[in-house]
C-alpha cells in the first residue's frame, strides 16, 4: 500500500485476530464487540474504534487483505467514502505483489455483475458513487461491492488507479463523490464511462 496508494501510514499498531472456525468466530466477536448477531460479517471486520481487525479466515473470499486495505486507507485517507473504500479492499481481495506493485486480478465479484445484468437490475456510476451508507450496505451491498472493485480494476488496467486515488484524496471536499474527478481523469463524462466500463465488464467469459 505504500509503494502504491499510502503516503500517511498508521501510526499504531493494529491487532488482527484470526479464526477457522465460524462458531468460535461469531462467539468472540459477540462477547467482545457491540455488533448485533445479525450485523456480524461472516468473513471479517475492521474495528475501527478498537483498531483491531478480526478475520473467519477463507483463502479465497481473501477477507484478510481486504480489512488490511481497509486500515491503510482510512490512515491515509480518512475521509474516504464507503464505496471508495470498499471498492479498494474488494480490488485487493484477489491481488498480487510483483516488483513493488500490488495489482487487483479477476474475481468472484464478476457473478454480482452478471446477475445484474441478466436481471436488468444493472444501475450506473452515478447511482454507486452518490449512494449514501444506509444503501450501499443494504440489499445491494454485493452489487455495489462488485461494481465499484471492476470501475478500480478498469482504472488500474489504463495505468490510472493511482492518479485517480491521489486526485480524490486531495480533492475531495470539492466533489465528495469522485464523480468530477473521474471525468477529469478518463477525460469522458459520465455517461461515456458507464458506456466505457459496461463494455469492459461484459467482455469478462
Amino acid at each position: 500500500m505504500k509503494n502504491n496508494y499510502s503516503q500517511t501510514l498508521p501510526g499504531e499498531v493494529t491487532s488482527i485476530i484470526i479464526f477457522n472456525d465460524f462458531d468460535k468466530y461469531k462467539k468472540f466477536v459477540l462477547a467482545n464487540y457491540d455488533i448485533p448477531e445479525h450485523d456480524i460479517s461472516p468473513y471479517g471486520f475492521y474495528k475501527i474504534s478498537k483498531n483491531v481487525i478480526v478475520i473467519r479466515y477463507v483463502s479465497w473470499k481473501g477477507s484478510l487483505m481486504h480489512e488490511l486495505t481497509h486500515r491503510f486507507l482510512r490512515s491515509d485517507f480518512p475521509d474516504i467514502p464507503s464505496w471508495f473504500d470498499e471498492g479498494f479492499a474488494a480490488l485487493h481481495e484477489k491481488s498480487s505483489f510483483k516488483n513493488g506493485v500490488l495489482k487487483g486480478e479477476f474475481s468472484w465479484r464478476i457473478i454480482s455483475i452478471r446477475r445484474a445484468f441478466d436481471e436488468n437490475k444493472y444501475t450506473g456510476l452515478k447511482t454507486l458513487m452518490e449512494t449514501n451508507d444506509d444503501e450501499l450496505y443494504g440489499k445491494r451491498s454485493t452489487f455495489y461491492y462488485a461494481q465499484a472493485r471492476y470501475l478500480l480494476m478498469y482504472l488500474q488496467e489504463k495505468d490510472l488507479l493511482k492518479d485517480y486515488y491521489n486526485l480524490f484524496k486531495s480533492t475531495y471536499h470539492k466533489d465528495e463523490t469522485g464523480i468530477t474527478q473521474l471525468e477529469k481523469i478518463l477525460k469522458k463524462p459520465i455517461d461515456e464511462i458507464d458506456e466505457d466500463l459496461e463494455a469492459y465488464l461484459k467482455s469478462f467469459n
